[in-house]
């Protein structure tokens, strides 16, 4: 999260042979904990993703209290809690999808799309 109150996502969507499909960046104003940040974007990476049809996604994150959280079938903090299990709702309908930790310095595009915080939805390539 960015000072003022921003959460910036940015995200790559590829295929089974790592080619880019299409990139994403989205900037929000709004104050929370990395965490929940965390798990908005998670839910706007698997929401799109099941809305145009996406199937056996393999999510990679680089916050692991998230991860571990989106994993845990028994969540239940609050304000977080409501997002991942709307996220446990979503993954119901694309079996076989899964959430993984990587570190920010192996995520660097990402980062770079993160970094740019600009409100566009997917941009295809």
């Amino acid at each position: 999260m960015e000072a003022g109150g921003r959460i910036g996502f940015g995200d790559i969507v590829r295929n089974h042979l790592s080619d880019i499909l299409a990139t994403f960046c989205l900037d929000i104003h709004m104050v929370c904990s990395v965490e929940l940040s965390e798990a908005i974007a998670l839910h706007h990476d698997i929401f799109i993703a099941k809305s145009t049809g996406l199937f056996l996604l393999l999510i990679e994150s680089d916050t692991i209290n998230a991860v571990n959280l989106v994993k845990n079938p028994a969540v239940c903090l609050v304000d977080i809690g409501v997002v991942i299990r709307d996220i446990h709702h979503l993954f119901s309908f694309i079996s076989g999808s899964s959430v993984h930790f990587v570190s920010r310095s192996c995520n660097k595009m990402a980062q770079c799309l993160v970094g740019r915080g600009t409100s566009m939805a997917f941009v295809y390539r």
